[in-house]
């Protein structure tokens, strides 16, 4: 099931819900009465499946060259946002004090950097 948070009410539907596969798509910006429910809600998701450390591509789409950079991108088909887009795998550690690191790994075969992400559990 994936959903949008932009709100409490939202937060407090997924921690009612009983299933623990759930993708989380949010906005880029959370209100501070949603962080503590979302917290709650990473916490049950690592808890319920053991997971000491999360680890991403850094962006789900390839970097562009920088001076075609754009407000939007096309993703999934869809035209988003460039932000939402490329920071999908990375919006969740900083609001949620989540200790995580992208690291360059290369060059896609168009020469532009690809990185992984890792964040772990708060305190490890």
């Amino acid at each position: 099931m994936c959903i949008n948070i932009y709100n409490c009410d939202t937060v407090n539907s997924l921690l009612a819900h009983q299933s623990h596969t759930i993708c989380l798509e949010a906005c880029p910006m959370f209100p501070a009465a949603v962080i503590p429910k979302l917290k709650e809600l990473h916490d049950r998701f690592l808890n319920a499946y053991n997971v000491h450390l999360t680890v991403t591509p850094t962006t789900h789409l390839p970097a562009g060259p920088i001076d075609q950079v754009q407000p939007w991108v096309m993703y999934n088909g869809k035209l988003v946002d460039t932000f939402d887009a490329y920071g999908q795998t990375v919006f969740l550690g900083p609001p949620l004090g989540i200790p995580a690191i992208s690291i360059p790994i290369g060059l896609s075969t168009d020469g532009l950097p690809l990185g992984i992400h890792f964040q772990a559990r708060p305190g490890e």
